[in-house]
């Protein structure tokens, strides 16, 4: 095999260095901990792939020690990626079949420079705003981004952790559910949320997905409610009873928000103690509701 083209694979978005933007709670590194204190066999991994678009991926990724991210967890149970230690993102191909040369991390730092940005307010918002409402990753604690442009719809990512002193897990695998077109409601459309139902309807259809649809009602002044529905299956089809979006937390005329998630789980790399991968298709629309 000939030497790896870095240009031809930027180009054709097969490889995407995740030159992962690191959000932190404030530029304190004793609120986490180094990866070269963790081995891999003590990391949890939660990975998130996510698209609101035919062509476009995001990628958040939380490493923390033993067990799942939660809000009692401390900041140094979060890893911070030093020592050579690096996040890979592909699509389709696994890293293993690419030509990287005889000196990996060399070339890793030729391609790109790990940027390191410690912000609190715009942590999240500035990748993918609706992600949090779905995962159970902590925005406030350390974690990575990146995002692919030019790829398939239903392509398939690995991420990969390589590590320049302790054992990798290149091999964590997950399918993006296909694009789909939210056809109802419209940003048109008005309802009471006492006395309306409301008919969400999507195409096209897809097996082996989880199907979720979250309400997020904010009424100026007047407080905020969120509410969120699983769906059995993918039928393109729910009906939404009245009342079920009535709060005693909100009232008047409010701006609502439904965020539809085709989710698929993957397959979590075996060198991690634990966690979990998913691929996620999202759509949202904002209509108005009233009492």
């Amino acid at each position: 095999m000939g030497k790896f083209n870095w240009v031809s694979a930027l180009q054709k978005s097969i490889l995407l260095f995740i030159s992962l933007t690191l959000f932190a709670c404030d530029d304190d590194t004793d609120e986490v901990v180094s990866s070269e204190l963790v081995l891999t066999s003590n990391i949890y991994a939660t990975i998130d792939v996510y698209s609101d678009a035919d062509s476009e991926a995001y990628c958040s990724v939380q490493l923390t020690v033993d067990e799942p991210p939660n809000d009692e967890k401390p900041g140094d149970e979060y890893v911070k990626l030093l020592a050579g230690d690096q996040l890979w993102m592909t699509t389709e191909e696994s890293i293993d079949n690419v030509d990287l040369g005889s000196d990996l991390f060399a070339g890793l730092k030729e391609l790109s420079t790990t940027q390191e940005l410690f912000e609190s307010e715009s942590r999240g918002y500035t990748v993918f705003p609706f992600f949090f409402f779905w995962s159970i990753l902590k925005e406030t604690q350390v974690f990575y981004n990146a995002n692919m442009d030019g790829v398939e719809s239903g392509a398939t990512y690995t991420i990969s952790l390589l590590r320049k002193y302790k054992k990798d897990a290149k091999s964590s695998v997950v399918t993006m559910p296909y694009a789909f077109d939210l056809l109802a409601p419209s940003p048109q459309d008005s309802f009471s949320r006492s006395a309306d139902s409301i008919q969400i309807e999507w195409m096209p259809l897809e097996d082996n997905v989880a199907v979720e649809a979250s309400f997020n009602t904010s009424c100026p002044g007047l407080g905020e409610s969120s509410h969120t529905l699983e769906v059995v299956a993918d039928d393109g089809l729910l009906l939404v009873d009245a009342s079920e979006l009535e709060s005693d937390d909100i009232s008047g005329d409010c701006n609502t928000t439904l965020t539809l998630v085709k989710r698929r789980t993957g397959q979590l790399d075996s060198a991690y103690t634990g966690g979990h991968i998913s691929a996620n298709q999202v759509r949202t629309v904002s209509f108005i509701t009233t009492d």
